[in-house]
This record gives structure tokens, C-alpha cells and sequence, in this order.
């Protein structure tokens, strides 16, 4: 190991100290970007940049997946132990693209360098971050929806201390479903996960119907795709997005989208109406 990566390494423990328990796979992480990109300098800027980069992947790949949602551990570490260590290598390579093409006050999503004022986007993240740690402490209400797709839905949402945390819009259909996750600070709306989910046959489809059609597939929920937008919110304005394939867009690339951003604010307040009139059930 070189002096630079050893030394990028300790500091990085000092900021995390279960960062120690991957340094096999952080090494490499590291070696591989100093060669790279060798005239990166560990200052403090990078180092932190670095770690909110581990923790933005992290949770991305949580959301992706519902059982880590529930987790409330959204560290790299505890990230890979609990759920997904077979596929570590996969992860530090989607970091190491972030790593690499990393400039002091650039925000970094997905690889791509995109130019909105970093102190914003990150004060969401660590929103977010503490919001989806909390959950287990807040109150859980579930309203059923009907009328909004062909086979029903609910809305859950977390309130702690008399307002809302995250809301869980989840529409149901034969072929598949749409995901929305709304998260809030005081209030207001600061971020949305929007979810495509496409199941590789219909539900209905068993054995029976398949051997009927000649069929070599039955409906498996593990094979489902899952397509995923993110939106930030400030203001009650969308201020970007990353869209289904990972890329960082601005409001220039498609304004579409800023209409889109305005639904996904409109139809959260329309959930919201609903709770605060008495709908819906507390469950444990």
C-alpha cells in the first residue's frame, strides 16, 4: 500500500471507524483511484465529500431493494455485512467512478458532476438519512387507496411529534406497480423516490396458466425490474432530478420534468389532506 493510500485510509477511519472493517476492499478502491487520478490531495473537503458519497450509494441501492429500506442502517458497513456483501465489488466500482471524476465543490451523483450549490444537497441528504433512521420511532398510519389502480394500494405515513416524516404511496397492478416514497422536513416536501416496478409475468400468471400457454415462466417477484427517479425538492419547487438510468439531470434537459415534480408535490399534499381528516388505520 502507498503512503498517500494509507494515509487517504487513516483519515477515513477517523471520520468512520467501521470503515476498518472493508479495508481489504477499500484499498483497492483506493489504489485504483490514485492511480487514476494521483494528484488528488486528502484534505478534509474530500475526505468528507468521500464518505457522504459512500453513505449517497448506500442508500440508493437501499431504496432499490424494500427489505433494507426497513433496516434503518444506512452506513456502507452495515450496508454490505447485513444485506449485500456479495455484492461489495459492485459497489466500490460504482465508487470509484464517483471518486474520480470528483472537483472540490462539485456535487457528484451517479458519476456525474452536476453544478447546484452542494450545502443544499447535502443538507437533504442528511435529512433523509436521519429520517429513514427514526422510523421505528414514529407513529405508522396506513390508508387504504382504491380507484387509483387496478389492484388497490396504500399510503403509509410516519409522523413523529405531530408531523410528518416519509409517506409511502404504493399502487398495485397486474403487471406490476409504482412506488413513490415522499420525505419531509417540517413539513414541507425536501425528496422523492419514484419506483417502476415491472414483474416479469402478471400475477395471475401460475403454473397452470403457463403450462396452458406454453409458457417456460410463471409470475416470480424476484425477477421483477425496478426502474428509479429521484427528485429534490426545495421550496416546494423541484430543483433536479436523477433520472431512471442514474444521470443527473437540470431543468434545462427536460421540462417535462418540472411538471413532474409538480404532480409528484401536489399529489403528496392531496395524501396528507386525507390523513389529517381521520382516514386511515394506526398499525404497529
Amino acid at each position: 500500500m502507498s503512503n498517500k493510500a494509507h494515509s487517504i485510509l487513516q483519515e477515513l477511519y477517523k471520520i468512520d471507524p467501521d470503515f476498518e472493517k472493508h479495508e481489504a476492499e477499500l484499498t483497492r478502491l483506493v489504489e485504483k483511484m490514485l492511480a487514476a487520478k494521483p494528484d488528488i490531495e486528502p484534505n478534509a473537503a474530500f475526505l468528507k465529500d468521500l464518505r457522504r458519497q459512500l453513505v449517497r450509494q448506500a442508500r440508493v441501492l437501499n431504496e432499490v431493494h424494500e427489505e433494507v429500506k426497513e433496516s434503518h442502517s444506512f452506513g456502507l458497513v452495515n450496508f454490505l455485512n447485513r444485506f449485500f456483501y456479495p455484492f461489495a465489488s459492485g459497489v466500490m466500482a460504482m465508487l470509484l467512478v464517483v471518486i474520480t471524476v470528483w472537483q472540490p465543490g462539485q456535487v457528484i451523483i451517479n458519476g456525474n458532476p452536476f453544478e447546484v450549490e452542494e450545502a443544499d444537497v447535502m443538507a437533504i441528504d442528511e435529512n433523509v438519512e436521519a429520517i429513514d433512521a427514526g422510523l421505528s420511532t414514529c407513529i405508522k398510519t396506513v390508508i387504504e387507496l382504491f380507484g387509483d389502480s387496478t389492484e388497490g394500494g396504500s399510503a403509509t405515513f410516519y409522523v413523529k411529534n405531530d408531523q410528518i416524516q416519509k409517506l409511502k404511496e404504493e399502487l398495485l397492478g397486474e403487471t406490476g406497480k409504482t412506488v413513490n416514497k415522499y420525505y419531509f422536513k417540517e413539513g414541507e416536501l425536501i425528496y422523492i423516490i419514484h419506483e417502476r416496478h415491472t414483474y416479469n409475468r402478471p400475477i395471475y400468471w401460475d403454473e397452470a396458466r403457463a403450462e396452458e400457454f406454453n409458457d417456460d415462466q410463471v409470475f416470480d417477484p424476484e425477477e421483477t425490474e425496478i426502474l428509479q427517479s429521484t427528485y429534490y425538492i426545495q421550496g416546494g419547487m423541484l430543483l433536479y432530478w436523477i433520472d431512471e438510468n442514474g444521470e443527473a439531470m437540470s431543468l434545462e434537459d427536460d421540462i417535462t420534468q418540472l411538471l413532474r415534480g409538480d404532480f409528484y408535490v401536489a399529489r403528496s399534499g392531496e395524501l396528507l389532506t386525507r390523513l389529517e381528516a381521520g382516514e386511515g388505520r394506526v398499525v404497529e
